[in-house]
């Protein structure tokens, strides 16, 4: 798979997310102390954006029902989340965040 551009690193501030379009759904992208992760946004508990929740260290609370999830693996770590969140490789190129994804370019 390609490594796509979803956002420039000066966007996404320590300890703040950024939701991307990406095919059919959204990509959150969460800048924790200087690294950067990549998940699918959609909770996998009920429809909620996970960009929309809270970043707390390496853990994200989704802001429906309050399930969270470890950013750099997926893992469900709090119900009622009990099935992880999809991640993927994160790479930086100059100022600019890349994620391997297989459902091709941003929709701008």
């Amino acid at each position: 798979m390609p490594f796509l551009k979803v956002a420039r690193a000066g966007d996404i501030p320590p300890g703040q997310m950024k939701g991307v379009p990406l095919g059919d759904g959204m990509v959150a992208i969460a800048n924790v102390d200087g690294a950067f992760y990549a998940f699918d946004s959609l909770c996998t508990h009920a429809a909620a954006w996970l960009h929309e929740g809270f970043l707390d260290g390496h853990e994200v609370t989704c802001p429906m029902h309050f399930g969270a999830f470890d950013v750099r693996s997926g893992e469900a770590t709090y119900p009622p989340a009990y099935l992880p969140a999809q991640t993927y490789p994160v790479r930086i190129a100059g100022e600019d965040i890349e994620i391997d994804h297989p459902l091709g370019a941003p929709i701008s």
